[in-house]
């Protein structure tokens, strides 16, 4: 690991986190991209974020998340990370979100995202990833959850990892 990756993984591992805290990491010497959490609404695609790049350009990088729901008696959470891509051809976008699993799937779910069975106190969260290109000049990345709880808690707690240039904008 080389020295500067050393260091910022040590200032990462120092600050204190709390939902309403920010926590850097970005490679390179482009400024961090924060952590941040997002509600959910159940069995219905939430955008999560955006990347915003111009004609000619592309984006790629990897999401890690933890999404959590729970009920105030029984909880469900699920840690995994995706990967993503986009290009911008004369103002047309092309976007897609990957599994990690090996088989790299479209769109992927729960089982693709290395989260594996979760930690369940009772029952089953479901999501799936997708992206659209609604936005011009980007792409926006979005999650259906859906939980067997009567949830008073779907969320997910993400950090973007970004190996191109992009601006990220959380939804």
């Amino acid at each position: 690991m080389g020295a500067k990756k050393l260091l910022a993984l040590l200032l990462l591992l120092a600050l204190p986190l709390s939902a309403d805290q920010v926590v850097y990491s970005r490679f390179g010497n482009q400024p961090p991209l924060p952590l941040k959490f997002k509600d959910l609404t159940a069995a219905s695609a939430t955008n999560v974020f955006a990347l915003n790049f111009p004609t000619g350009a592309w984006v790629g990088g990897k999401v890690f998340y933890t999404v959590v729901a729970g009920d105030g008696t029984d909880f469900q959470v699920r840690t995994g990370e995706v990967a993503f891509s986009g290009v911008n051809k004369a103002a047309t976008e092309t976007c897609n979100v990957y599994g990690v699993d090996g088989s790299f799937t479209s769109g992927p779910d729960q089982t693709q995202d290395g989260s594996s069975a979760g930690s369940m106190s009772s029952g089953t969260l479901t999501y799936t990833w997708a992206a659209s290109t609604a936005p011009t000049n980007g792409c926006v990345w979005t999650l259906n959850a859906a939980s067997s709880l009567t949830e008073t808690t779907l969320r997910i707690y993400y950090y973007v990892q970004l190996v191109s240039p992009g601006t990220v904008i959380p939804q």
